[in-house]
């Protein structure tokens, strides 16, 4: 079928407009000098012409249409195809515009129906407006092809595009802008759409992409969207930047973006296979997630950042859904929430895997958590760093879940008795668990409560806060510590201590004075030392004196160094005596690392039994003297010679001339 006109050009109209655009127009003259050939450039006139419907359409660069015919359904349309088996084949040049606008109807752009029909254009520009509804393109033909090329754009009131029934969609620095409807559709087994790099798809009031292979051949395989460099920025209430769905693969390639404000609009929710690098996802909404897998597997690579103004960083909660979130030592990745945590994995099998990652959680005061675990759900990290504001929680474990992090940790509470890692129990879960293994800094307390919590601190860590244990639900903390120093705050127990040329100091975030701590340990082993403070005159004479205290509950074991510092009177009488370190088993080996003088007496630790206590040893001996400096002996004075006196001079004969004048002045007349 031919073209169908709607311009009123007649056929000789059109025949002139042909000739016109000729591609040179050669004018021959002759003139005196000769023969010259002047060649033009094409003189290319755009035309203005109406709806235009058939399996073969070919239109001219720079035409303008105009939808002004309505389809059967009374719509009005720019370019169709019919419906069919028949294909259709549509070639729309360089720089053509379509221009569909339905006030009282569905306004539609492109229509391609027919089975194996394509599409080619560069530079398009289609802007629909309807009235109830509008879209851009929509390719309904199976198999269909469309070729976009490089800067085309759909502007529409409603959806932008829509592609299904195993067809394909290619462009480059491709540009969606529409309202209310989805800005890119992708439906069907088989269905594909690459969208090059540098494009862009803006939406207010719905998703930005969807994608769904949830009908047709499953033969076909996956649907897929394939993007670098790519930008969605969409607004609206459950506005999400991509929707994928079950039998769906996307490819966001490097340095997308994708940014959404409203509440509850995701950035990324998916249930298919996602992967990016360098990705960014940035939503400002109440309640929405940066990135919400439901199933498949979303891997994002180094150089990304998520952040989330009111809702989660990441998050799993479904069958197999897991998200491999990975940055490297020299790109590390962040997340950001204002929200309910940074990242979590809810629901059995459901996992999120990070590495290489810096986690801020900030909620100004209220509740928020760094990792969180719960029904099942497994979160593993490597070389990780969480920062909490006020009331925030660092790690965070409860009913049935696990946390698994290894090399680097560093968890930085706003104080240190905020969580830093907690468990928490639950009537019929099993108790939670979280290891940690590495090289640590942890500023904020640990708690057990009815989980399993093994921290093995590799040389160099550094822990400051204090420790819970509550055995509930056979919960157990132990910790292992190499070469590490812990900074105990307050009050703390744990089960098991197993320490190794590590430093435990009760004495250097000490609060007020007068106020010290006590460390209960079920079992405790290795070689340490322990600074602690201690107030040994009491209310005078040892009555009521205190001190930190070292309580070992179990076995103890291993040889320990105590350093005692005076943090009392020094009114001492030698009488005093303080408990330091109590055991029921007596097997450990405690000393002091030196003797501690306090008023006159010198103080050290002894065995009493089991337990260890500070004594008065002696008192402090009085200084030798100095003995008197031995005066030096005098010295004679040093007399200096006479000087030698220097010899007369030899007097000179007189020269000849002088002579004469001599001799003749002592001649008398």
């Amino acid at each position: 079928m031919g073209i169908k006109q709607h311009n009123g050009n007649t056929k000789a109209d059109r025949l002139a407009e042909l000739k016109i655009r000729s591609p040179s127009i050669q004018l021959i003259k002759f003139g005196a000098i000769g023969l010259n050939a002047i060649i033009f450039s094409p003189l290319l006139i755009a035309a203005d012409t109406g709806s235009q419907y058939g399996t073969n359409i070919t239109i001219n660069d720079g035409d303008r249409i105009t939808g002004d015919t309505a389809d059967p359904s009374g719509n009005l349309y720019g370019v169709m195809t019919p419906a069919g088996n028949t294909p259709g084949n549509i070639n729309l040049g360089n720089d053509v515009t379509v221009n569909v606008n339905d006030a009282s109807g569905y306004a539609k752009g492109i229509i391609i129906q027919g089975k194996n029909s394509s599409l080619t254009a560069n530079r398009l520009t289609v802007d629909v407006v309807g009235q109830t509804s509008a879209i851009g393109i929509n390719l309904i033909g199976d198999y269909t092809h469309a070729d976009l090329g490089t800067g085309s754009t759909i502007k529409s009131n409603d959806d932008g595009i829509i592609i299904g029934h195993s067809s394909t969609l290619t462009a480059t620095q491709f540009t969606i802008e529409n309202s209310n409807g989805i800005g890119l559709t992708i439906n069907d087994y088989g269905t594909s759409v690459d969208l090059g790099s540098g494009s862009k798809i803006t939406t207010d009031g719905s998703t930005g992409v969807y994608i769904g292979g949830l009908n047709g051949n499953n033969a076909n395989g996956a649907a897929r969207f394939t993007a670098t460099d790519l930008t969605i920025d969409v607004q609206g209430y459950s506005a999400m930047g991509i929707n994928v769905q079950k039998n769906s693969v996307v490819d966001l390639g490097t340095n997308s973006t994708i940014k959404t404000n409203g509440d509850n609009a995701h950035g990324l929710w998916s249930f298919g296979q996602v992967s990016a690098n360098a990705l960014t996802v940035d939503v400002t909404g109440a309640a929405a997630n940066g990135v919400e897998v439901r199933g498949g597997t979303t891997t994002i690579g180094a150089d990304s950042h998520i952040s989330s103004a009111q809702g989660g960083g990441l998050v799993t909660s479904g069958s197999d859904a897991i998200i491999n979130f990975t940055g490297t030592a020299a790109q590390r990745n962040s997340i950001f929430s204002g929200g309910s945590y940074g990242a979590s994995a809810q629901t059995a099998t459901a996992v999120v895997n990070m590495q290489n990652t810096d986690i801020t959680v900030d909620r100004n005061g209220s509740l928020a958590l760094g990792l969180w675990a719960l029904s099942g759900g497994r979160i593993t990290g490597d070389s990780l760093a969480i920062t909490g504001a006020a009331g925030a929680r660092g790690i965070y474990a409860m009913t049935n879940s696990q946390i698994d992090l290894t090399s680097d940790l560093v968890i930085d509470m706003s104080t240190p008795d905020q969580m830093a890692i907690a468990t928490q129990h639950d009537d019929g879960y099993a108790a939670s668990r979280i290891n940690a293994s590495g090289r640590m800094l942890i500023n904020g307390s640990v708690l057990s409560k009815g989980g399993l919590i093994n921290l093995d601190m590799h040389p160099g860590s550094v822990w400051t806060g204090s420790s819970l244990s509550d055995n509930v639900n056979g919960g157990k903390l132990d910790v292992a510590m190499n070469n590490s120093v812990w900074n105990v705050t307050s009050n703390s127990n744990l089960d098991t201590l197993a320490l190794s040329h590590s430093t435990v100091d009760f004495a250097s975030h000490g609060s007020t004075a007068g106020t010290f701590a006590t460390l209960n340990v079920e079992n405790l082993s290795g070689n340490s030392t322990f600074i602690m403070r201690a107030d040994v005159v009491g209310e005078g004479n040892g009555v009521n004196n205190k001190g930190d205290l070292l309580n070992i509950s179990g076995s103890s074991a291993g040889n320990h160094v105590l350093a005692i510092r005076n943090q009392g009177s020094e009114a001492t009488t030698g009488n005093e005596v303080l408990t330091v370190v109590k055991t029921t088993d007596g097997a450990a080996s405690f000393s002091a690392s030196s003797q501690v003088e306090l008023g006159g007496y010198l103080y050290d630790v002894r065995k009493n039994g089991t337990n260890w206590e500070l004594y008065a040893s002696g008192t402090v001996p009085e200084p030798t003297p100095n003995p008197e400096p031995t005066p030096a002996p005098a010295q004679p004075p040093i007399v200096n010679p006479d000087p030698t006196p220097e010899p007369a001079p030899t007097p000179k004969p007189p020269r000849p001339q002088m002579l004469a004048a001599i001799i003749s002045m002592s001649v008398t007349y």
